[in-house]
C-alpha cells in the first residue's frame, strides 16, 4: 500500500509539471482610452506560440528572462478613427545563434506605414544573449543593439539585465528586472527601465506582488515627457490555463485615463 502511495504521488506531481510548461500563449485585449475630450475604444489580440515548451517560474505568468525557444508570433490592433496595426515575426535558434524577422503594418486613416526587422544574434550561454537588428522603413533604415544577462540568486531567484542602443548611439535603453520567492506560493517581481533620447530621458519602475502562483496585484509609476503616469493592475488565473488582467493607468498633464481587461490562455 505505501509504494501505490508513493506511486501515485509521484504521477501527481509530475502531471503539475507538466501542467506548468506551454507552448501557445495568447491573449485578447480590449482597452478604452480618454485623453481629455477625446476617446478611444481599442480591440487587440495577440499569441506566441514556441516549438519547444516553456516552463513557467512558479507563477504562472513568469516565464525565463532570456528567451531561448524558437517561435513565431502575430499581433493586430483595431482602434476608431481607422487606426489599426499589424504586426507578425518569428525567431529561430540554431546552435546559439539566433535569426529573426518581424513585419509591421499600421493604417491611420487613408495612410499605411510598413516596416520589416531582421535579427541576429548569438546566445553565449544560457544566460547572456548579444543580438544585432536592422530595421527597414519605407525612406530609409536604422540598426539597433542589445544584449540581455541574467544573474541567477538561486533557486528561481534572479535580477536581470537589458540593454539596447541605436546605431548613431544617440538612443539607448537600459532596464533591469529582479524576481524572487517569498515563500509559500508568493513571490514579487520588481522592474526599472530607462530610456534617452538624445538628452530626453524617461524612466519607469513597477512591482508586482503574487499572493500565490495564479494571483497578483502590481502599481507602476513613469516619467514620460515630464508627464506622471501612474498605474495598478490585477491578474487571476482560474485554472492552469485561463486568466483574467485588469488595468487603470492615469497621466496627469496629458490628463488622460486608460482602463484596460484582458482574456488570457495558456496551453
Amino acid at each position: 500500500m505505501k509504494k501505490i502511495n508513493v506511486v501515485l504521488t509521484s504521477l501527481l506531481l509530475s502531471s503539475s509539471v507538466v501542467a506548468q510548461e506551454y507552448n501557445l500563449f495568447s491573449e485578447l485585449n480590449y482597452t478604452r482610452a480618454e485623453v481629455g475630450q477625446a476617446d478611444a475604444d481599442i480591440l487587440g489580440v495577440s499569441s506566441i506560440y514556441y516549438f519547444d515548451k516553456k516552463a513557467v517560474l512558479g507563477p504562472l505568468a513568469e516565464l525565463s528572462y532570456i528567451n531561448d525557444k524558437t517561435n513565431v508570433y502575430g499581433a493586430y490592433i483595431d482602434s476608431e478613427g481607422g487606426v489599426n496595426d499589424l504586426n507578425i515575426g518569428g525567431e529561430l535558434f540554431y546552435n546559439n545563434f539566433l535569426f529573426g524577422a518581424e513585419y509591421n503594418r499600421a493604417e491611420v486613416g487613408s495612410d499605411d506605414f510598413d516596416s520589416s526587422t531582421v535579427t541576429l544574434g548569438y546566445l553565449i550561454n544560457p544566460n547572456f544573449l548579444v543580438k544585432a537588428d536592422y530595421t527597414d522603413l519605407e525612406h530609409g533604415g536604422f540598426a539597433t543593439f542589445g544584449a540581455q544577462y541574467t544573474h541567477s540568486l538561486g533557486g528561481v531567484d534572479y535580477v536581470g539585465f537589458s540593454l539596447n542602443v541605436d546605431d548613431e548611439f544617440d538612443v539607448w535603453t537600459a532596464s533591469s528586472k529582479y524576481f524572487s520567492a517569498l515563500g509559500e506560493d508568493r513571490f514579487i517581481a520588481a522592474e526599472l527601465s530607462v530610456t534617452d533620447n538624445d538628452g530626453d530621458t524617461d524612466w519607469g519602475i513597477s512591482g508586482d506582488y503574487y499572493f500565490t502562483t495564479m494571483t497578483s496585484v502590481g502599481l507602476s509609476y513613469a516619467d514620460e515627457a515630464s508627464d506622471d503616469v501612474w498605474g495598478i493592475n490585477a491578474k487571476h488565473y482560474f485554472n492552469t490555463n485561463w486568466a483574467v488582467s485588469a488595468a487603470y493607468a492615469s497621466a496627469d498633464e496629458n490628463d488622460a485615463d486608460i482602463y484596460s481587461i484582458s482574456l488570457i490562455g495558456q496551453f
